[in-house]
């Protein structure tokens, strides 16, 4: 495995194949409260600690799959890659056990507050996390070539919604709990979460739109051909392979175009021109469906493997 310069990771000996998430949205403190199980691999079986990446992240435990203490060191900050925690890891084991709350500036995580939204009712969050902003709300290998499939339980406030970049499982949204599996391994950097007052309109079986209520009706129309692009984009790259095709139109503040969190992508509203003039830009995300999301750059010191075969020609 490369190693790469912009991770504390050693995945060439231990590395995270699954996480397993809990986490509570505090909006008041402009925080994440939660845990997070990782299952490990193993390629060498002396190893005798793991490394994972974390920025401006509190640890308040960290133990193994039965809730004893293990022994971790978090290391002094770097500016951009953060602080390494290194947990050591007495004999082979299964799970790790992290226990952390984010910082109300974490990098990854866009807090607005109800004026920042359509309807100023309520307050919203997103995430986004490439490159290396991962860490910055998880602990993990915050590298594109470490890949993990990933479940993920997500409180919020009463009257908000919960969607990720996975699976949908069985929701309490009157208790505020949301829940969520991703079966295919994906980079940290993909995995995705955004909530607050959202609604969803089906465009077909596989593809749909999630808005804030107002703002619905528009999104919807502008995003009507997302099944047919899917299909267009079958014939030239092949089966897509991730079930779903969704997207989700995010407040003005979204600081891109958009962004190809598998089976979910995240979009401006600056598409929503009222001509369908602007979706070229969903054609590109779906793209990183086969280039990006399936073949991933090892590091980032290869970027253009994401973006080089996505480019969309309009003219």
């Amino acid at each position: 495995m490369v190693r790469d310069p912009h991770s504390y990771g050693n995945a060439h000996e231990v590395c995270p194949s699954h996480l397993a998430l809990q986490l509570t949205l505090n909006f008041t403190q402009r925080r994440m409260d939660g845990r997070c199980d990782l299952t490990l691999t193993w390629s060498q079986p002396d190893a005798t600690y793991i490394d994972l990446d974390t920025r401006d992240l509190t640890i308040t435990a960290v133990t193994d799959g039965e809730n004893r203490p293990l022994n971790y060191e978090l290391g002094s900050p770097h500016p951009f890659m953060g602080s390494r925690l290194r947990v050591h890891l007495p004999e082979r084991q299964e799970t790790v056990r992290v226990v952390y709350h984010t910082h109300p500036d974490a990098a990854a995580l866009q807090w607005l507050t109800p004026a920042q939204t359509t309807s100023q009712r309520l307050p919203f969050l997103f995430t986004q996390s490439q490159a290396i902003l991962a860490r910055t709300w998880l602990p993990c290998m915050d590298s594109p070539g470490v890949r993990t499939t990933f479940d993920a339980v997500i409180n919020v406030p009463p009257g908000m919604t919960a969607v990720m970049g996975a699976h949908h499982e069985t929701h309490e949204p009157e208790q505020g709990r949301f829940c969520f599996t991703m079966p295919y391994a994906i980079p940290a950097y993909l995995i995705a979460l955004a909530a607050g007052e959202l609604a969803f309109r089906a465009i077909s079986d596989r593809a749909g739109v999630y808005a804030e209520p107002a703002v619905l009706d528009r999104a919807a129309w502008e995003c009507a051909d997302m099944d047919h692009m899917i299909r267009t984009a079958e014939a030239l790259y092949g089966p897509y392979r991730w079930g779903r095709w969704d997207t989700i139109i995010l407040p003005p503040s979204f600081p891109f175009g958009g962004m190809e969190n598998p089976m979910l992508t995240f979009a401006t509203p600056t598409i929503l021109a009222g001509d369908r003039s602007l979706v070229s830009l969903m054609a590109h995300e779906l793209a990183h469906s086969w280039s990006g999301n399936l073949v991933t750059n090892a590091t980032w010191g290869d970027f253009w493997l994401n973006e080089g075969f996505t480019i969309v020609d309009c003219t």
